[in-house]
């Protein structure tokens, strides 16, 4: 899909690097772009940047933490009301989170020579 002027497009982890610049991009085609961050500050210099790169853009910044299921529904409801839409045309989830624990418990690794132990 092509992404042009007055679609919708939603980025998470829109505060900076690789999600503040895709930001900037899509609103630079002429998309109503929302992102969310943790970073509220970070979030503010991304919707700078964005008006700067299109002057007149319509950008959204939500303070939301992707882990919490709450908040991510925060989200989508200030994305409903704020561009006014029940549509989006494109997601990016951009969002760094740590990964999950690990699903087997921890064993030593097997000595390299295959041979008996001490």
């Amino acid at each position: 899909m092509q992404l042009k002027a007055g679609h919708v497009a939603v980025v998470t982890g829109g505060a900076a690097g690789m999600g503040r610049q895709l930001c900037v991009q899509l609103a630079a085609r002429g998309c109503a772009v929302a992102t969310c961050d943790i970073d509220a500050a970070a979030l503010a210099e991304t919707a700078a940047e964005c008006e700067a790169a299109a002057p007149g853009c319509t950008v959204l910044t939500h303070q939301c933490d992707v882990s919490d299921e709450q908040a991510c529904l925060g989200f989508a409801e200030a994305v409903r009301t704020g561009l006014k839409t029940d549509r989006i045309n494109a997601l990016f989830n951009n969002v760094a989170t740590p990964p999950p624990p690990s699903l087997t418990p921890s064993r030593p690794a097997p000595r390299a020579s295959g041979g008996p132990g001490p």
